[in-house]
Parts: structure tokens; C-alpha cells; sequence
């Protein structure tokens, strides 16, 4: 990828990191990266892996896998979070999950990948982006170059689907 492409993908997608990286940092113990930073740190990472951006199919959604894994990088070198008085420990874990809702939940998010692997690659990423990273319509289509409504038929069409794979499984089990 050449200078003039990689700050033409930079300068699109720049507000789309900080929005994201804002969202992600929202409850990061205190002393993590702004979003800014992550912003930097991460057209930094796609600085030194221009020459391989070409090679994918949607480069806007290397940009934001990226962008979370820097956020992430910039959360855990904070540490574990500060530690609290012992009783509101105790009363954390009284309000702790049960081990079955765990596993329930474990089960349940292994259920919702599978099935997503099962939907067409467009509706697929479309539904990852507005569920599992809570971006808005028109942050995923400036994201993938997509047109509002586009976007919002195929996280429909993707949403019957999932339901209606969902239901099949079910009856299947029974």
C-alpha cells in the first residue's frame, strides 16, 4: 500500500478508532491510554504492516480488530485493578455469577459464534460490528463503504437468519 492510500485509510478511519477506543477505555482503571493515543498507537501498527493491507478483503476491519487489540494491550499494562475494602469484595462475590450462569453463558456465546459462522460474510460482519462492538450505522458503513440502508437490510436479513439457525438448533436438540 502507497503513502498517499495508507493517509487516505488513516484519515478515514481515525474517527471511528477514537470513537471506539473512547468506548472501550469508558471504564478502564484510571491511568490508561486516552483514546488519542490508541488512535497513534494503532496507525502506528498499520503503519509497519502497510504492505500486507492490500492482501485483505476489508481493510477497514484489520484497522479496528487492531485498534482493539491496542486498547486492550493498553488496558492490561495498567494492571489489575485497584484493590478493594474486603467487605465490598465480599458483596462482589455474593453478587457473582453462579457457576451454572457461567457455563450457561459460555455455552450460549459458543451457540451465537457458531451461528454467525453460519451467516454470509457481509451480514456476519455487520451484526459482529453493531452487536459485539456496539458501533452505530453510520460508523459501520463508513467502515466498510456501505450505504446506511445497506447496512441496516443486512443486520435485519442477518438477525432473521441468526433466528431462524438459532430456532432449527433447538428443535434439533430436542
Amino acid at each position: 500500500m502507497d503513502l498517499d492510500v495508507f493517509n487516505s485509510l488513516a484519515a478515514r478511519m481515525r474517527p471511528a478508532i477514537r470513537a471506539a477506543a473512547a468506548r472501550w477505555l469508558a471504564d478502564a482503571p484510571r491511568g490508561c491510554d486516552a483514546p488519542d493515543d490508541i488512535v497513534q498507537d494503532t496507525l502506528l501498527r498499520l503503519w509497519t504492516l502497510r504492505d500486507r493491507l492490500d492482501g485483505y478483503r476489508s481493510p477497514d476491519a484489520v484497522v479496528m480488530v487492531t485498534a482493539r487489540h491496542v486498547a486492550l494491550d493498553a488496558i492490561r499494562r495498567i494492571g489489575a485493578r485497584p484493590s478493594q475494602a474486603l467487605e465490598e469484595g465480599l458483596s462482589a462475590l455474593d453478587d457473582a455469577p453462579a457457576a451454572d450462569d457461567m457455563l450457561d453463558t459460555s455455552l450460549a456465546e459458543q451457540l451465537a459464534s457458531l451461528l454467525l459462522g453460519r451467516l454470509p460474510d457481509r451480514q456476519a460482519l455487520v451484526v459482529k460490528m453493531r452487536h459485539a462492538d456496539g458501533l452505530e450505522f453510520d460508523e459501520i458503513a463508513a467502515m466498510t463503504g456501505m450505504s446506511e440502508g445497506n447496512v441496516r437490510t443486512l443486520l435485519s436479513r442477518g438477525r432473521a437468519r441468526l433466528r431462524e439457525l438459532y430456532l432449527n438448533s433447538t428443535n434439533e436438540a430436542i
